[in-house]
C-alpha cells in the first residue's frame, strides 16, 4: 500500500486530476463512487474520462445523496448518462448522507480516493478539500485486500437497504424533482450570493484580507452541458431565516407582456423527450422567461412565503418539415422558491401537452420558439447541430 495526500488547491494534484488519472490507467475495469452530491458542473469535467473508461469495457456505478438541497436536476440527469448504474440514497430521519470516496480497480491493482470532495466543480477542483490517494495491490492477500474488502462491505451496506437506496431512472428522477421535500433545483437558474466566493469574502473591509491568487483551477467543462454558472460545493440549501417584513407596495406592478420580437432555440436533452419522466415537459433556461410572459399565479406566492407556481396557457403551432400540428393549450410553468429560501433559483418549464408531438422528438433535436401572425407561438423542429451550443437567443 502506498499513500499520497492531496490538499487542493494548494498543490497541482487535485482530487479530480487524481480520479481522471486512475480512470485512464491500463487494465482498470471497475469504478465505484459514493458521494453526498453530484452536479453537472463537476461531472462535465470528467465526462470524457468516464465515457472512455466505459467504452474500454469498464463498468461505472454511482451512489449519490440528495440531502440538504445539494442535488441538481442536471447533475442527476448527467449521472444517468455517464454511469451504468446510479443509486440515490436518502434516509428521511435526522442523518445526512455525507460520504465521499472513489474506487477504481482492475485485475492487479486499485486506486482508492477517500476525502472531502464531492462530484462537483468545487469538490473535484476548486474548493479547499483534502483526500488520501491509496495505491493498492489486489494480487495477494494482505492489508490492501483487507482495505478493499472494507470499502466493498461499506458500499454493500447501502445497496442492501433497498427501501432507501433506489436505482435511479427517468421515472424516479421526475418524482424526486416534483417533490418539494427534496429541494432538487436546476443549475440553469442564476445563483444568489454565496459565502463560498464573491462579495463578502475579502475586500478592504474584511479582516481576512484579499482573495488568494494563483491557486489550482479546473478544466473546461463539456460545452454540451447546460448550466448558466459554475456552482460550487458550498452552494447548498440552508435553514431559512425569518423574512424581513416590508411595507406593502402602494401601486400594483405593471403586467408583464411578452415582446413579440423575442426568439430563441434550445437543444433537447434526455429528460426533455422522455415519455415516462414528466412526459412532454422540458426544462427551459430561465433567461428565456420573457418569451412566455405573462404568467398568472396558481398557488403560493409572496403572501404565504411558500414556494409559488405560475403558468401561462396559450395556443401554439408545431412545425417539422411538412408536418404541422395545432396545439390549443400548451403550457409554460414557472416555479419560484419561497421568499425565505437562500437559493432563489426560479425553474422554468414548457410542455406541448401532446404525446403526438412528443413522439416526433429525439435527443439533440433543436426547437426554435418564435411568434407568427397575431402573436401565435410557432415552434419549429431543427436537426441536431443546426444552431451552435445548447441554447441561445435568435
Amino acid at each position: 500500500m502506498r499513500g499520497r495526500f492531496v490538499g487542493q488547491p494548494f498543490n497541482s494534484n487535485q482530487i479530480g486530476q487524481q480520479l481522471t488519472g486512475a480512470l485512464g490507467r491500463t487494465g482498470m475495469t471497475s469504478f465505484v463512487a459514493v458521494v453526498a452530491w453530484a452536479k453537472a458542473s463537476g461531472l462535465s469535467r470528467i465526462s470524457s474520462e468516464v465515457k472512455g473508461f466505459r467504452t474500454g469495457g469498464g463498468t461505472a456505478e454511482l451512489i449519490v445523496g440528495i440531502d440538504e438541497g445539494g442535488a441538481s436536476i442536471e447533475g442527476l440527469q448527467l449521472a444517468l448518462e455517464l454511469f451504468d448504474v446510479v443509486r440515490v440514497f436518502h434516509d428521511p430521519g435526522p442523518r445526512t448522507f455525507h460520504p465521499k470516496f472513489y474506487v477504481v480497480r482492475g485485475g492487479h491493482d486499485a486506486v482508492a480516493i477517500v476525502g472531502s470532495g464531492n462530484l462537483t466543480l468545487g469538490g473535484l477542483f476548486k474548493n479547499y478539500e483534502a483526500a488520501l490517494i491509496l495505491d493498492l495491490s489486489v494480487d495477494s492477500a494482505g492489508d490492501d485486500l483487507d482495505l478493499l474488502k472494507d470499502l466493498d462491505d461499506y458500499v454493500d451496506e447501502f445497496r442492501a437497504r433497498k427501501a432507501n437506496c433506489l436505482v435511479l431512472d427517468e421515472t424516479l428522477l421526475a418524482q424526486l424533482i416534483d417533490d418539494p421535500r427534496y429541494r432538487i433545483q436546476s443549475e440553469l437558474g442564476r445563483r444568489s450570493g454565496s459565502t463560498g466566493s464573491g462579495a463578502g469574502s475579502g475586500g478592504p473591509s474584511s479582516v481576512f484580507g484579499d482573495p488568494i491568487q494563483g491557486l489550482g483551477g479546473a478544466p473546461t467543462r463539456d460545452p454540451d452541458v447546460e448550466i448558466e454558472s459554475d456552482d460550487v460545493d458550498s452552494d447548498v440549501w440552508r435553514e431559512p431565516t425569518p423574512p424581513v417584513k416590508k411595507a406593502p407596495a402602494k401601486k400594483a406592478a405593471a403586467k408583464k407582456v411578452a415582446d413579440p420580437s423575442l426568439r430563441f432555440y434550445k437543444a433537447l436533452r434526455k429528460f426533455d423527450v422522455s415519455t415516462t419522466s414528466a412526459p412532454g415537459q422540458m426544462i427551459i433556461p430561465i433567461q428565456f422567461q420573457p418569451f412566455f410572459e405573462p404568467f398568472v399565479p396558481q398557488h403560493g406566492g409572496k403572501a404565504t412565503g411558500k414556494t409559488s407556481q405560475y403558468e401561462h396557457v396559450f395556443s401554439a403551432t408545431f412545425m417539422d418539415g411538412t408536418v404541422q400540428v395545432d396545439l390549443p393549450d400548451t403550457r409554460a410553468i414557472l416555479y419560484v422558491p419561497a421568499s425565505t429560501h437562500p437559493r432563489q433559483n426560479t425553474d422554468l418549464r414548457y410542455t406541448f401537452r401532446s404525446r403526438d408531438v412528443l413522439g416526433l422528438l429525439s435527443v439533440d433535436d433543436i426547437l426554435e420558439f418564435s411568434r407568427g401572425d397575431g402573436g401565435r407561438v410557432i415552434i419549429r423542429r431543427r436537426p441536431a447541430g443546426y444552431h451552435p451550443g445548447r441554447y441561445g437567443w435568435l
